[in-house]
């Protein structure tokens, strides 16, 4: 009888599959792994994981996970300014920056261009607008990606706050739509000073370094006494 005849072994397979940058065959690795590390691996994962399920939600009114055990830190304190992601990844992206200090709310998700996909009633953009009036925020920056999705939620935002005195910050102008917020720039203007906060991954660095090293390697390919070639 091999691995594929066991029924609680494939169901774990498939549900590992699941998981963002994993496939059937990962999937088969971490579970050999887990099988051979019973006590090791399996015990505290299961003890972890239903911790997780127990205790473990999403704010309804910033959206962030909290513990059920205590307040979310969003009704913690008054606060002036608040950061505006579509999803909990984005807002680990620009927490791992170091830079900005302040408070989040994540939406859930984005404004369908088509009916059929992530209702707006879905998102938290009613809760959005009540954390503005009651804590008298001054300011929302709106780090949505640079998508059609992203760009129609970021405009019907600033469109419902447009009654209130909020200052609305947005991502700067000639991000390339299609872009994610990994790779933008978030230009804050405060008073006299711009403070232009880039949030760019270690692979997009990568990816840079890579092409101008190309384009090194190719200048010195060109002799000094040979004229550039236009591609």
């Amino acid at each position: 009888m091999t691995d594929s005849n066991i029924k609680e072994i494939e169901n774990l397979i498939k549900i590992i599959s699941k998981l963002p940058g994993l496939g059937p065959k990962s999937a088969k690795r971490i579970v050999l792994k887990l099988i051979n590390n019973r006590e090791e691996l399996i015990k505290p994962l299961t003890n972890a994981l239903a911790q997780v399920y127990k205790n473990v939600v999403r704010c309804k009114n910033c959206g962030n996970l909290k513990s059920t055990s205590v307040q979310c830190v969003c009704l913690s304190k008054n606060y002036d300014q608040i950061c505006v992601v579509e999803n909990i990844a984005d807002m680990w992206v620009i927490e791992s920056t170091g830079i900005y200090k302040g408070h989040y709310h994540i939406l859930g998700g984005t404004l369908p261009t088509f009916e059929g996909k992530n209702n707006k009633k879905e998102l938290l953009i009613d809760s959005l607008i009540n954390r503005v009036k009651k804590n008298s925020v001054k300011e929302i920056i709106l780090a949505t990606s640079a998508s059609v999705e992203g760009e129609t939620t970021s405009y019907y935002i600033a469109d419902s706050l447009k009654d209130t005195k909020v200052k609305i910050t947005r991502l700067a102008k000639g991000v390339p739509v299609g872009d994610e917020i990994e790779f933008s720039i978030l230009v804050h203007n405060s008073g006299d000073d711009v403070i232009s906060t880039f949030f760019i991954t270690l692979s997009y660095l990568h990816f840079l370094t890579g092409k101008l090293r190309q384009s090194i390697s190719r200048a010195n390919t060109v002799g000094s006494s040979e004229p550039a070639i236009r591609r």
